[in-house]
């Protein structure tokens, strides 16, 4: 079997990344690089703000105390 190789380039602040969609039961899903998801304090559980158009946009839900 062939081995997955992932691009992933950072350039100006700006990470570029090729990642394939995957279903999971009814939904489809892609994976976070793992630097920015660490950079970001973002880990698996959290809550995602996602807003999609022609450009997708991800932001970490800050929950109010």
């Amino acid at each position: 079997m062939p081995r997955r190789v992932r691009k992933t380039t950072e350039r100006d602040g700006i990470i570029h990344s090729y990642r394939k969609v995957v279903r999971h039961s009814d939904s489809l899903m892609i994976s976070l690089p793992k630097a920015w998801a660490e950079e970001h304090g973002i880990k698996a559980g959290d809550e995602m703000a996602i807003t999609a158009n022609n450009i997708l946009s991800a932001v970490k839900r800050v929950k109010k105390e």
